[in-house]
């Protein structure tokens, strides 16, 4: 096997030529190219199998890059990056001149985050040169957190994966668009309301609001997302009844019933680290859906993986 070293080398060389190149992140792993390569963006696109309007993400290795990308970067956000960054944050700031209008599906907004995993981090900072990375998954289907996900999921294409092991967190960057008075939550992620929270009143800014809302500024904002080989059913009863076993034949359109229970842990950082990978696996079994009732017992804030499993369930029951 190639010493890392080598593998990161050969990263590197292949995003400068304009070829993909599989990154890993402490989210997801990535699918990235140079953000100045169009024709390797446009390759992006053409792999996932993902519509021009969903915007990417940039990822930077240096805080510096952010004058390259953007044209405002208010104070607010300054903190919000020294605060967060590297880590799973993506801001959504103007985008500058020098960002292809493909990468932010023809919006005025750029998202960009620093990730935190060491070897992407070193990747970036040797590349010198930001890149657009979505999930190296199928569009709308679920994202990969090991090297293997990838291999299974695009198994006729010959990219390279840098492999940096399984992500540590689970799940994608949580999104925000800082404004002068509000920070607008844009998808829930690994840095919830709570820690944003406690940043705002630190450096005395308890005055700027919080909200949530979806929005096409961001990735996966589609009702549905993140969606299993095999259909997802969620209900808030956690034993089936005859009733809802007829809704899940009639509705899903299967002629057997044969599933089987994705049990997370109760935490919920636990619970978003194992997510994907414990439905990639499921999804291999001989069944016919994957049953999930929320656990009754459960600790942390859940609110970014019931965003995940909401998006990725095909019936809601």
């Amino acid at each position: 096997m190639n010493s890392i070293w080598h593998q990161l080398d050969q990263a590197r060389t292949d995003l400068s030529d304009g070829k993909l190149c599989a990154i890993p992140t402490e989210t997801v792993y990535g699918l990235a190219a140079r953000f100045d390569h169009p024709e390797a963006i446009l390759k992006i696109f053409e792999v996932k199998e993902r519509p021009f309007f969903d915007p990417l993400i940039l990822h930077i290795g240096r805080l510096q890059q952010i004058e390259e990308l953007t044209e405002e970067f208010s104070e607010l956000a300054e903190g919000l990056a020294k605060e967060f960054w590297p880590g799973p944050m993506t801001m959504v700031l103007k985008k500058s001149l020098k960002v292809d209008e493909r990468i932010t599906a023809g919006l005025e907004t750029v998202g960009i985050r620093m990730p935190s995993h060491p070897l992407c981090l070193r990747l970036l900072r040797n590349l010198r040169s930001a890149v657009a990375a979505p999930s190296a998954n199928r569009f709308g289907k679920t994202s990969p957190t090991r090297a293997s996900h990838i291999r299974e999921e695009f198994p006729d294409q010959n990219f390279f994966i840098l492999d940096g092991g399984d992500s540590s967190l689970g799940i994608e960057s949580t999104v925000l668009r800082p404004d002068k008075q509000k920070i607008q939550i844009l998808r829930p992620g690994p840095i919830g309301e709570t820690q944003l929270r406690a940043f705002l009143v630190k450096f005395e800014l308890s005055h700027i609001e919080i909200t949530t809302e979806s929005s096409q500024h961001s990735p996966g904002h589609m009702k549905h997302h993140y969606q299993p080989a095999i259909p997802l059913v969620w209900s808030q009863r956690p034993v089936l009844s005859s009733s809802d076993l007829e809704s899940i034949q009639r509705n899903l359109r299967v002629s057997n019933l044969r599933h089987k229970s994705l049990d997370l842990p109760r935490d919920a950082k636990l619970a978003a680290r194992v997510l994907y990978s414990q439905l990639r696996e499921l999804s291999q079994a001989p069944i016919d859906f994957i049953f999930f009732c929320p656990p009754l017992d459960a600790e942390g804030d859940w609110t970014a993986v019931y965003d995940r499993l909401s998006k990725a369930s095909s019936l809601q029951i």
